[in-house]
């Protein structure tokens, strides 16, 4: 009886020491993606003023509220991308890094893209230009 009794409190704090370290390397998940979420928001005002300063540079036409859509679309997509990375990140499915990050990766690009119109005065917007392009790559 006496055994049996020692067998179940061994099973118990092997089951608790089980527990407890999976409550710790949830908390290091969360440290992880608290500490990159702040790298993250920081890096998205700079990425999002790449594309908000050159869009008001680019967008003449409609006068004050296409820019302000154009902007707030942005801000959506970049809000749904931050929001499915975080939850991905808390359920564990993808790493913390690649959770946090994942909107400022997609939204790099095209802050590139907007940077360089901007800078060359070319015109991103227009249906012209984009069906230039493809015929360039063709001839080429």
């Amino acid at each position: 009886m006496q055994v049996v009794s020692k067998l179940r409190n061994s099973n118990k704090a092997i089951d608790n020491q089980i527990l407890y370290n999976q409550v710790n390397e949830r908390d290091i998940k969360m440290y992880w993606i608290e500490f990159h979420r702040k790298f993250a928001l920081t890096y998205a005002i700079i990425v999002l003023f790449f594309i908000g300063a050159p869009l008001g540079a680019i967008i003449r036409k409609g006068g004050f509220g296409a820019p302000v859509v154009i902007a707030a679309f942005v801000f959506m997509i970049y809000f749904i991308l931050t929001s499915i990375g975080d939850n991905l990140a808390r359920t564990f499915v993808v790493s913390p890094f690649f959770g946090m990050w994942i909107a400022g990766i997609s939204f790099t690009p095209i802050a590139i893209l907007t940077t360089y119109a901007a800078a060359n005065d070319s015109n991103i917007f227009s249906l012209e230009s984009w069906k230039n392009a493809f015929k360039r790559k063709k001839k080429a």
